[in-house]
């Protein structure tokens, strides 16, 4: 697999878990994707204490790329629901110009509200540069890492905000095509403050995130458990940088997650589950180039079907499906006829 870099083109920064990687870094990537740099701007949904921990003397598991951009003099919107985390998120940002902070313990059905609601601060030096980008949905990046349900918060704000970027957690576990998609409920959120969250029952895998986003945002980048998507019409310095190389889902899954050489030291909390995940990838794409066995793949899906129902998980169509079902029967019944198209072009046709 040829990772299409050179050492011309970006420098070594710091991965998701610490170590050197030959991803794009944080500020490479805004650089690469383009931003307004007069006014730029973020939403963070899990602002933790305001710490960006970019170094490995720090937190780098706690690494926050929207918190990073504050210190380059970025501005936006900041939410985090834990009362003790936002104190000190508060002292370290409140000073700050163009930077709205809120304490509150969000659902994707208020997310949007709380976001416009920071706007009303009117005593904020820089309130009004921070709500004409929010308002007009044109905001540089939208950063979403709130451990419950996150695939669901992505859904409604990108309904009204139409960020250039994304950069978000993922469960990594779940290798491609796999779509595996924590819905937000009361009771999901509640144990997540108790502890008793499952790391193979919680958060959206890199298809998941594929569906929700559609085909008007592509994968980027993986940093372990964290993943970039850029808009579509974003991606031509990219494909530059990378000197035309054009990475697929399965490869950057590969390079950013499944190849880290820390995957296998951090797995331990993985042991409650009685179950080696390197089965699953092994089994989606063999070693030496051979193709995948079909029997193999069913008893893939058939691991995690048993493991997830195990967890208490239901299993839904594909929001795509779902979609595409709701689209053939409403225009069926007003006469009209299905023609041959790609599944991504029905979705982007529907939304637009």
């Amino acid at each position: 697999m040829s990772l299409g870099f050179t050492a011309a083109a970006h420098r070594a920064s710091l991965s998701g878990t610490g170590g050197i990687s030959w991803n794009l870094g944080l500020y490479d990537m805004m650089a690469i994707i383009g931003f307004d740099a007069s006014n730029p701007m973020v939403i963070n949904l899990g602002a933790n204490d305001g710490n960006c921990n970019y170094h490995y003397l720090e937190h780098y598991w706690n690494f926050d790329a929207a918190n990073c951009l504050v210190d380059k003099g970025w501005g936006g919107v900041f939410i985090e629901g834990d009362a003790e985390k936002f104190q000190k998120l508060s002292a370290r940002f409140s000073p700050i110009p163009r930077v709205l902070l809120a304490n509150s313990q969000i659902t994707p059905s208020t997310v949007l509200d709380t976001v416009l609601g920071t706007l009303t601060n009117v005593d904020k030096t820089g309130v009004e540069a921070v709500s004409d980008r929010i308002l007009s949905g044109e905001v540089d990046l939208l950063k979403i890492d709130l451990d419950f349900g996150d695939c669901d918060f992505a859904e409604h704000l990108l309904t009204k905000v139409r960020p250039r970027a994304l950069n978000v957690e993922i469960n990594p576990l779940f290798p491609p095509p796999i779509a595996f998609r924590q819905r937000f409920t009361d009771s999901s959120f509640k144990r997540l403050f108790n502890g008793s969250v499952l790391h193979w029952h919680s958060g959206c895998s890199l298809s998941a995130y594929l569906d929700v986003l559609g085909p008007e945002y592509v994968l980027a980048q993986v940093d372990y458990d964290h993943a970039w998507f850029i808009r579509e019409d974003l991606t031509t310095n990219l494909v530059r940088v990378r000197q035309g190389a054009t990475l697929n889902t399965w490869e950057l899954w590969l390079q950013g997650y499944f190849c880290d050489p820390l995957r296998p030291v951090q797995s331990i909390g993985n042991l409650k589950s009685q179950l080696d995940f390197r089965s699953w990838p092994e089994a989606c794409m063999p070693r030496h180039g051979e193709k995948a066995n079909q029997e193999d793949l069913q008893k893939v899906l058939a691991s995690v079907r048993s493991l997830l129902t195990k967890s208490g998980a239901r299993e839904v169509p594909r929001h795509s499906r779902e979609v595409l079902a709701s689209v053939r029967s409403l225009l069926t019944k007003s006469g009209a006829r299905e023609v041959p198209r790609h599944s991504r072009e029905v979705l982007a046709s529907v939304r637009s």
